[in-house]
């Protein structure tokens, strides 16, 4: 007996998820369990969508079916058999009844792009293209904010990045989406828009960074203070540094202290009204864009050391940046000195520092520039002359399964013929 062995191939497609919702902004959170991570995405409540806020509750339920009127991978809620009407849960980068408007879209044309973006937070930093504060995009609120800028020619936008292969012409913007007035953090992003003339016209997001200037020196201390002087070190102190980036500070306390621990930590920079990030030895609210994990603590180990891991932030009219530390030394015979509680109110332990503990105050400083080099980007839109990401995306999963079905069908022949040919030959043989 012959044996036939069959090598099923299988076509894997899978989709990337952008990053359009990011819980450290000051004005988005996760929804209850869920709790907002460094990564900027709320864990502790799997399946109940990017935010938490989504009730499983009556998840497909009721009038919630594959043919309901939600679109783009929402999810579908109905709490009543009664009438029709569902809910749909949209993915960050959607909007909408249905989940059926994108929140940033653009079409082009042979001479300009215009623009569309609806984040789900009031941008109070503005909306405008990126290194250009003076082209912004017109509307209030959470948008939208809309513009048409020509690819050339316009003083206050600038040209756009063009390159031509052939007889196909590209045109390129980045459009920067700032939540705070004064600075930009990781938890903002910018959205680039790719047009390609008469093919596609692409929206695409990603992180903006920021290098530091490369003709001054990195981690300029300067320090005040009398008594129980501290030492600072910072790591890494080379460059060049992104937005987001983690620096871990170190202070470590000279002999004749018996505790140090950090009571206070600004942000700020040249001509820029100062930010408390870290106050009363707690973080400041809706700071998360400024830490890095674990949160600044005295280690357990070495009560004469403690360490802040801060992410690098751009203030938007300056060109440096500048953290100062206020340090708490406790000297010997202290009594006020214990370990600091702090909840999600910046409610801390009922203890004084005044007395024997004093602050010696440091100073770090460092010089950053807005750099265009970025690389997290997805795809998000199309106009409507050209195929969306998303129909693409759809056409290839269609076509693979149809494939897979087409070849399941000839598997299924084929074992047919050969069984239908070894009882001919088996019924030959009898016969014989």
């Amino acid at each position: 007996m012959r044996a036939y062995v069959f090598l099923l191939v299988v076509l894997m497609i899978t989709a990337a998820t952008a990053v359009f919702w990011d819980c450290r902004n000051p004005q988005l959170s996760c929804s209850s369990p869920g709790t907002c991570i460094a990564s900027g995405v709320c864990d502790g409540c799997t399946d109940k969508g990017h935010n938490c806020a989504f009730d499983l509750t009556n998840k497909d339920a009721n009038d919630c079916s594959p043919t309901n009127n939600c679109e783009n991978g929402a999810s579908c809620s109905d709490d009543t058999a009664s009438d029709s009407t569902v809910v749909c849960y949209c993915p960050p980068e959607y909007m909408g009844a249905t989940c059926g408007t994108e929140r940033f879209a653009a079409t082009c044309s042979s001479t300009n792009m215009d623009v569309s973006f609806t984040p789900e937070f009031t941008p109070n930093g503005g909306v405008y293209v990126y290194k250009k504060p003076t082209c912004t995009l017109a509307g209030t609120g959470v948008g939208p904010y809309t513009k048409a800028v020509d690819h050339t020619g316009d003083a206050a936008c600038g040209d756009a990045i063009t390159a031509t292969t052939g007889n196909i012409t590209t045109w390129e913007r980045k459009f920067i989406v700032v939540e705070d007035a004064a600075v930009v953090t990781t938890a903002d992003f910018i959205i680039k828009v790719t047009c390609t003339h008469n093919k596609v016209t692409q929206v695409t997001h990603s992180i903006v960074s920021i290098t530091e200037n490369d003709d001054t020196a990195f981690g300029e201390v300067t320090r005040a203070g009398e008594i129980g002087a501290v030492t600072l070190t910072a790591s890494p102190d080379t460059s060049p540094q992104n937005i987001g980036a983690v620096i871990t500070f170190t202070i470590t306390g000279s002999d004749g202290l018996t505790k140090i621990s950090f009571e206070k930590i600004e942000v700020t920079a040249s001509g820029q009204t100062p930010k408390v990030i870290f106050d009363d030895g707690c973080p400041a609210s809706n700071t998360g864009a400024y830490f890095g994990t674990p949160l600044p603590a005295t280690s357990g180990a070495n009560p004469l050391q403690a360490e802040a891991k801060l992410l690098v932030v751009k203030f938007r009219d300056a060109a440096d940046l500048e953290w100062t530390f206020a340090i708490n030394t406790c000297l010997t015979g202290d009594t006020n000195c214990d370990a600091v509680t702090c909840s999600k109110r910046r409610k801390r332990a009922a203890q004084s520092l005044a007395g024997n503990s004093s602050h010696e105050v440091i100073r770090y400083k460092i010089d950053v520039i807005e750099s265009a080099s970025n690389g997290n980007e997805q795809k998000q839109a199309s106009e409507s002359e050209c195929v969306t990401v998303n129909k693409m995306t759809a056409a290839v999963v269609a076509m693979a399964v149809a494939c897979f079905i087409l070849l399941v069908i000839c598997l299924v022949f084929i074992v047919r013929v050969l069984s239908s040919r070894r009882y001919m030959t088996e019924s030959k043989q009898n016969l014989s």
